[in-house]
């Protein structure tokens, strides 16, 4: 797994962020010391001050706590522009699609080919998601846990986990434990690992980003697919199907953001 890290990034600079930096911290030294002093002038001459003046020093204490928090968010930014440069802002694709062919079996699995055969095909898909200049694909994502996600595709506010099988012809459905059944017959691939990973980057991204899941499903054979109804977290959908219902999911405007390149970018291959 390549990984990447601020360390190792080319570091950039931005001069109005420094200068909002330094202003804050000026500003919340500022505070902080008449903070101090009004304290100690109460402490000493307290007959003198009422409890317009004590409101005042709470005031100011809580606006010291401000200052501190607006510090501490402005120096993490600079941190994410440091590791996410603009190089890699303008960057479309991230990581490998480097599964092993045989080893340990995915809890998601095709039955007729391999599974970097389902990878690369789905990995065709999505490629045409790419029209669309705010559209990031990552291959290869890891999350401590749980199994790599063969597919990653950020947009806006949304993050899509892209899962590939290959199924043959059968009435699927996802029983309350996650485990995945064909015609009433337990098949013994399970969607849990999946739905793990998705509880991990929703922990993991800001609250305001929208993590789901896809599995998209290959034919494999002749006959018909017909999979249960999608949920909030996790939909299956035909391959014929699924270019277009993940890009109904995307933003049509929405800007990338730093801090979800600056996650993924870290946990692909």
């Amino acid at each position: 797994m390549a990984t990447y890290s601020p360390h190792y990034l080319p570091r950039s600079t931005h001069a109005s962020h420094r200068l909002r930096l330094a202003l804050t911290a000026g500003l919340g030294v500022t505070i902080w010391l008449a903070a101090v002093g009004t304290v100690m002038y109460q402490l000493s001459v307290p007959t003198k001050l009422g409890w317009l003046s004590a409101l005042g020093v709470v005031v100011v204490s809580a606006g010291s706590v401000l200052v501190v928090w607006a510090t501490t968010r402005l120096r993490r930014e600079l941190r994410v522009r440091s590791a996410v440069t603009d190089s890699i802002l303008n960057r479309r694709i991230f990581g490998t699609l480097d599964l092993p062919e045989s080893g340990a079996p995915r809890s998601l699995r095709p039955l007729g080919m391999s599974v970097g055969q389902a990878a690369t095909c789905t990995g065709v898909l999505l490629t045409e998601l790419l029209n669309d200049p705010a559209v990031r694909l990552f291959r290869g994502v890891n999350a401590p846990g749980a199994e790599p996600s063969t597919h990653v595709v950020v947009a806006g506010r949304q993050v899509v986990l892209v899962e590939s099988v290959a199924w043959p012809a059968g009435r699927y459905h996802v029983d309350r434990d996650g485990r995945v059944h064909c015609d009433g017959v337990p098949i013994g691939q399970s969607v849990r690992p999946l739905l793990d990973a998705v509880a991990y980057w929703r922990e993991v991204l800001p609250r305001h980003q929208r993590v789901t899941a896809v599995v998209i499903v290959h034919p494999s054979g002749d006959g018909q697919v017909v999979l249960p109804a999608g949920t909030g977290d996790l939909t299956l959908v035909r391959a014929r199907e699924a270019v277009g219902l993940i890009r109904n999911r995307l933003p049509r405007r929405g800007q990338v953001s730093r801090h979800v390149l600056a996650a993924l970018v870290t946990a692909v291959r």
